[in-house]
């Protein structure tokens, strides 16, 4: 029997105490190597990764791109793949991993995308924006690169084969987290939207951006179907959207009277 190429699975933490062992979990099954790249917020995440990381390094946040890079960097082996630590994956996922890597030494250079399944409010999310969502997280070194930006994804420089078994997610905890994410996620949007030379926010981008993203999110993508919690994923898509853009806006129009503050903390960055 042909033997599959050794594979690395990197993970950062922060606050993810509760759902990172599951994740661990789910990787220990097939990784030959786990690296968990802890941004020093929690020490019960700690003690968690240490259990399971065959190689565990604090490391404080240095921004998504820099971070996962990091990540990466300290892998051993030529593959590697990706997950977040409230992420787990499925034992199907796990068996076809294993095929597609045995496979891969015949083939010509590929990246692999994962589909993934979110689960809130008490149910999986099978339509809308969350259900139609898939990412690359399965690559060769040198195939590719992280990207910039608040949702840094890999980039990778060869074809992209989706694979058919899910990746789980398990995003957020209730609503008050979700409120708490919007509010983190927005003002690093910020951040990033600064540094990346502040494009003009019009008043259309305030208004009709929020409202084009539930409308597509519930109707367009049959979030509707999902009942609630499919019409909340819409009112998170177009929260989202307005506090982001709402705070582009402000850093060009607002001079404020008040000191520079951390109103969300990286830990909330940092658990999904």
């Amino acid at each position: 029997m042909k033997k599959r190429p050794p594979i690395s699975v990197y993970i950062l933490t922060g606050n993810n105490a509760p759902t990172l062992e599951r994740a661990l979990k789910s990787v220990q099954a097939f990784a030959d190597e786990i690296v968990i790249v802890d941004s020093l917020l929690d020490e019960k995440t700690a003690e968690i990764g240490r259990r399971y990381a065959t190689k565990f390094i604090q490391q404080p946040w240095l921004g998504f791109r820099d971070q996962y890079k990091f990540a990466a960097d300290n892998c051993t082996h030529e593959w590697r793949m990706f997950i977040d630590a409230d992420e787990e994956v499925s034992e199907p996922l796990q068996q076809e991993i294993e095929q597609v890597l045995t496979q891969a030494e015949t083939k010509p250079a590929q990246a692999y995308a994962f589909p993934r399944k979110t689960y809130f409010l008490g149910r999986w999310i099978r339509h809308g924006n969350w259900g139609n969502d898939c990412e690359v997280r399965l690559m060769r070194k040198g195939d590719g690169d992280w990207g910039e930006g608040l949702h840094a994804a890999l980039e990778p420089s060869v074809p992209v084969v989706r694979l058919k078994n899910v990746l789980y997610h398990y995003s957020f905890e209730d609503i008050a987290h979700t409120l708490r994410t919007i509010n983190a996620y927005s003002s690093t949007d910020a951040d990033c939207w600064e540094q990346a030379g502040k494009t003009p926010v019009r008043l259309y981008n305030i208004v009709f951006n929020p409202l084009w993203r539930g409308f597509r999110s519930f109707i367009l993508r049959g979030g509707f179907r999902d009942g609630f919690p499919g019409f909340f994923v819409a009112v998170y898509e177009m929260t989202y959207a307005f506090f982001k853009y709402a705070k582009r806006w402000e850093r060009t129009h607002v001079k404020s009277m008040f000191p520079a503050r951390d109103y969300y903390g990286k830990s909330e960055i940092s658990k999904k």
